[in-house]
């Protein structure tokens, strides 16, 4: 059991920054230490809370968290920045929302935000960013589409060749309007509840590919453990506790 990511907790807040900055200098000290060329770091789209509806946010926007994850996000990306520019590293950081499992019917029973995603796109996009070409630092934004999109994917486009292949309303998902603004307890689901166990899917199509491939991910959410390789040998991913929004 975890929290979303506009939970606010001092003993949580020191588990954030443990694993989502010191973490993620781990990893990435790790990679460098082992050679590894390219890293794929999860970043959260929390990072440009800031950027309040209905305006337009650019896929490589300029940061301006809201909340203590969003802080510790944007503390990673500068950390991935830095030994794409010091230590020569192939660095693609993404900044994603809340992943919805299209396969659990139950995930329809509560209206979304507009940003989230199918898992199928997310993992598309993780796949695309192990071959495409690029240099040094690259960040992107990735959301789902839906027809209250106001996140930029061009960016994603260009980079990667990334489309979103699902539409969530089309698949029976309704939309909530988002919050004026995303600084308070209980925004991510919109009733005031923050507590959230989250069950990822395995991921088999990612784990196979970044197995035969010198990826390092980096953490990817509140409290897991950080890791230098990509998928543990069983190809499913370790549960993961809290989630941005």
């Amino acid at each position: 059991t975890g929290h979303e990511g506009d939970y606010e907790s001092h003993n949580f807040n020191s588990e954030r920054f443990d694993a989502n900055v010191k973490g993620t200098y781990n990893v990435f000290e790790a990679a460098r230490m082992h050679g590894v060329k390219r890293v794929i770091h999860t970043s959260s789209l929390t990072v440009v809370w800031g950027y309040v509806q209905p305006e337009w946010v650019d896929g490589d926007a300029a940061a301006r968290p809201v909340g203590t994850y969003a802080l510790t996000k944007f503390l990673a990306e500068q950390i991935a920045q830095q030994f794409a520019m010091q230590h020569g590293i192939e660095v693609l950081s993404l900044r994603i929302p809340k992943p919805v499992d299209i396969d659990d019917h139950s995930t329809r029973e509560d209206p979304i935000l507009p940003q989230w995603i199918a898992f199928p796109d997310l993992i598309q996009a993780y796949i695309r960013g192990l071959s495409a070409e690029f240099s040094g630092f690259q960040l992107a934004t990735i959301v789902g589409e839906t027809s209250k999109r106001r996140w930029d994917l061009t960016r994603a486009e260009k980079l990667l060749g990334y489309q979103p292949t699902c539409n969530l309303e089309s698949m029976g998902y309704t939309l909530r309007d988002e919050p004026t603004g995303y600084g308070g307890a209980g925004v991510v689901r919109g009733d005031g509840r923050s507590m959230l166990q989250v069950s990822w899917p395995p991921l088999t199509t990612v784990s196979r590919t970044m197995a035969h491939s010198r990826i390092a991910e980096s953490p990817d959410s509140d409290g897991s453990p950080s890791r230098a390789e990509a998928l543990p040998a069983d190809g499913h991913p370790r549960p993961q506790i809290g989630s941005a929004g």
